[in-house]
């Protein structure tokens, strides 16, 4: 096990989960709490929705950069665009209304374009047979940060006060992420032979080509793309009202949903490994369908919860059911995609999560505020069902042929 573990975290894999974990070390400390920040400058319930919503949609920029990727290579818009969110964080820092807020998060979504980038180094990387296994490797590694950064977090927020320690935490993450662009702009090994195009020429035809693209995938990686953005959307609908309800509903601190958050991630990476093992070995879709029902009543029994302890239980299930999700999406449509234009795919794969991101984050907050709190919880409930079920009718095979 450990020699496998060696075997991955090498190269690139290594370079990318480093920093990732750095990174995340810092970022933890604030994102789990970026709804109560978002609340603090002035946002209602559906205001954070639309916050988040926008966010998500900017996003959708993912797409120029996996043509970007597959034209000029990944680590020259890896590196670059990682300083560029670290700039992104300490305007973040300086916000002083949900509608400066908001400018700043378009900012930030749109450094994200390196995304399709960072995904596909990571996948042409990874031998075939173990990119299951060394998906969740650097999962485990990189996100390491999440067992006390969020404890850590939330506990400061309760001694100092959750507006001045958000722009402590988002100022120090800005600077990270800056020094860390440049490290791997200079370490990073490219994959692919990069070709000669004018920016604004490939930048044009990304949309331009985007759904010739998408009608000349193939229909088993199109229907793959259609259950993810079904659960992406369901879970996306209760993602940032997680942390809302635990607060105004149940009566939590920061300090405890920090416990909370970070124990959740504990238990995560303990059964990371093993995960990713089954994911390679037993077969990708059969662990997402295994997965998602515990999402959905993690979702359904969060809502009945009324102290620390029952939320704390129904977030470590939630947290072993989201383990195996990103992870075995990620290899399946990876198998599915030739090398030459895995950079596109991965692409249309965050365009998918950020876009159903969007609606549904938006739609969450206007449920939680219009409807009940409970609502995005109960919606989240049936999107992920009926994901599930779909898979279920797919499920053809255990691990998918190598497409490189």
């Amino acid at each position: 096990m450990l020699e496998d573990v060696r075997n991955i975290l090498r190269g690139n894999v290594w370079i990318i989960s480093w920093t990732t974990l750095v990174m995340n070390s810092f970022g933890f400390l604030v994102w789990p709490f970026f709804a109560l920040y978002a609340l603090g400058l002035g946002a209602s319930p559906f205001l954070l929705g639309v916050i988040t919503g926008i966010r998500a949609l900017a996003a959708c920029i993912y797409l120029p950069g996996g043509f970007i990727a597959d034209t000029y290579g990944r680590k020259r818009i890896i590196g670059m665009m990682t300083a560029v969110l670290g700039m992104s964080y300490l305007l973040m820092a300086l916000a002083w209304s949900w509608r400066v807020l908001l400018l700043i998060v378009v900012i930030e979504s749109l450094s994200y374009i390196y995304v399709p980038a960072y995904t596909a180094i990571l996948v042409d990387s990874l031998p075939t047979q173990k990119r299951g296994f060394g998906l969740t490797i650097f999962q485990h590694f990189s996100f390491a940060p999440m067992v006390l950064c969020p404890a850590i977090g939330g506990l400061v927020a309760d001694h100092i006060g959750l507006m001045l320690a958000m722009r402590i935490g988002f100022a120090l993450t800005g600077l990270v992420c800056i020094v860390l662009g440049f490290v791997r702009s200079k370490s990073l090994i490219e994959t692919i032979e990069p070709t000669k195009a004018k920016f604004v020429e490939v930048f044009i035809n990304s949309y331009r080509q985007q759904f010739k693209f998408i009608r000349e995938l193939g229909s088993e990686l199109k229907w793959t793309m259609m259950c993810f953005v079904l659960s992406i959307f369901g879970i996306g609908v209760a993602t940032y009202f997680w942390i809302v309800f635990a607060t105004r509903e149940i009566g939590l601190s920061a300090g405890e949903w920090g416990i909370v958050f970070s124990a959740g991630g504990a238990i995560a990476l303990m059964a990371a490994l093993p995960i990713g093992r089954l994911i390679d070995s037993w077969g990708r879709e059969k662990m997402i369908i295994c997965s998602l029902p515990l999402l959905a009543f993690s979702a359904f029994a969060f809502v009945r919860s009324d102290t620390f302890v029952e939320v704390l239980v129904v977030m470590i299930v939630f947290s072993l059911g989201s383990t195996s999700i990103l992870p075995a999406f990620t290899a399946l449509i990876g198998d599915l995609s030739p090398l030459r234009i895995r950079g596109k795919v991965m692409a249309i794969k965050e365009m998918a999560y950020w876009g159903g991101s969007a609606v549904a984050t938006t739609l969450g907050g206007y449920f939680y505020q219009n409807v009940s709190p409970k609502t995005p919880f109960y919606v989240m409930v049936i999107f992920v069902l009926i994901s599930t079920m779909f898979l279920m009718t797919s499920l053809r095979r255990s691990v998918p042929k190598s497409s490189r």
